[in-house]
């Protein structure tokens, strides 16, 4: 049978069990027609190498000789190729890697996640897998090379960022941090940075009463922000006026690592042993044991904490984006998490402001009627 899709005529039948398809190359119905019977033809004839389905590969085979060299062509930033670098490793030490693409099940893909909650990784990491694995099918089904992609399910419970640290808990936080985490941790809260552009921020980046980021995560990370007392504090600190670190790109938080900075494999540990001394803390005040104590949040989180804070002070949608970093409001709209109480007095003083014009309005109305009679 052959259908017309785009002008384009299509064939598709049946063949010892399998589905066979293709496209005839041609808008003609008649020669359409025709080239759907040679292609039957073909098949019965049974001929060798002609127009036979390619056996479909193997996961590794696929993920290494295929997908990831496309990810190093196309994608451009190095964190994204290093997570889908990770990802595909993790995968690929699964029951899921001798397997044929079009052979993976429902039931594989559990087992992945079997193996990887059994070792001890956690939520974000596995979910980061599965979507990895969601993102090979996909190329693979786009490429013809399987027929359809199999339904994926994540993982509940993974790190959620849309957590804002309140003031109180910010000063022990900070507090209970190491002194160079403490110091990222501040730049965070104070300028909105993402940690990624943080871990790699240069002397050269700092002029005068402000910071550039020239390359980030997105299109819009391009942006100049002017520095806080408290950032400003911290910079002079680590070297801000000796003119012999702007010679060369010398980070501003170095460490001991193949980069040369600090990265989010060197604060982690740092963060999540500030986030338990607080834990702890608050746990003790409440008469809580800390297990039972439901309290956490992740690095980016203080990123969020600074997009809502700057979102509750009225700031206006572009100026919000630009600090960000964000080319569109739609994504600067998912780092905001304002509060009832927030909302709420938005709410009374745009109120306020309505009435005020509705009373100018009369007020000028009225005169000019006096102005009419007399």
């Amino acid at each position: 049978m052959t259908k017309k899709r785009g002008g384009i005529y299509h064939y598709r039948f049946m063949f010892e069990g399998e589905i066979q398809r293709g496209s005839c190359f041609t808008g003609d119905k008649r020669a359409a027609d025709k080239i759907e019977a040679a292609r039957k033809t073909e098949l019965a004839m049974g001929k060798v190498g002609i127009g036979r389905k390619k056996k479909t590969p193997t996961f590794e085979d696929y993920a290494l000789n295929v997908f990831m060299p496309d990810v190093r062509i196309n994608k451009t930033k190095h964190f994204t190729v290093t997570y889908y670098q990770n990802s595909i490793n993790h995968l690929l030490k699964s029951p899921l890697a001798p397997k044929r693409l079009d052979e993976i099940a429902t039931t594989d893909v559990t087992a992945h996640k079997g193996r990887m909650l059994k070792d001890d990784f956690s939520i974000s990491t596995i979910n980061g897998s599965l979507r990895a694995l969601k993102r090979l099918l996909n190329v693979a089904c786009e490429a013809e090379v399987i027929q359809k992609v199999i339904k994926i399910a994540f993982l509940d419970g993974a790190n959620i960022r849309d957590f804002v640290l309140r003031e109180a808990d910010e000063a022990e936080y900070l507090a209970a941090c190491e002194p160079l985490w403490r110091d990222v941790a501040t730049n965070i809260l104070d300028m909105g940075f993402r940690p990624e552009e943080l871990h790699q921020l240069s002397w050269p980046q700092i002029h005068g009463d402000s910071i550039t980021i020239y390359k980030g995560k997105g299109d819009g990370s391009r942006r100049t922000v002017e520095i806080t007392q408290r950032v400003l504090d911290i910079l002079t600190k680590r070297g801000l006026f000796d003119e012999t670190l702007r010679e060369h790109p010398h980070w501003v938080f170095p460490a001991a690592t193949k980069v040369g900075h600090i990265d989010h494999s060197s604060t982690k540990k740092q963060h999540a042993d500030a986030v338990q001394a607080l834990r702890e803390v608050k746990a003790r005040r409440a008469g809580m044991v800390v297990e039972e104590f439901d309290f956490w949040f992740v690095p980016y989180s203080l990123r969020h904490t600074f997009c809502t804070k700057l979102a509750e002070t009225g700031i206006d949608a572009p100026a919000l984006m630009y600090i960000c970093g964000h080319k569109n409001l739609a994504t600067t709209m998912k780092y905001i998490h304002l509060a009832a109480v927030a909302v709420n007095s938005r709410l009374r003083e745009a109120r306020l402001k309505i009435q005020v014009q509705k009373v100018g309005t009369n007020f000028d109305q009225e005169e000019i009627t006096t102005k009419e009679s007399g």
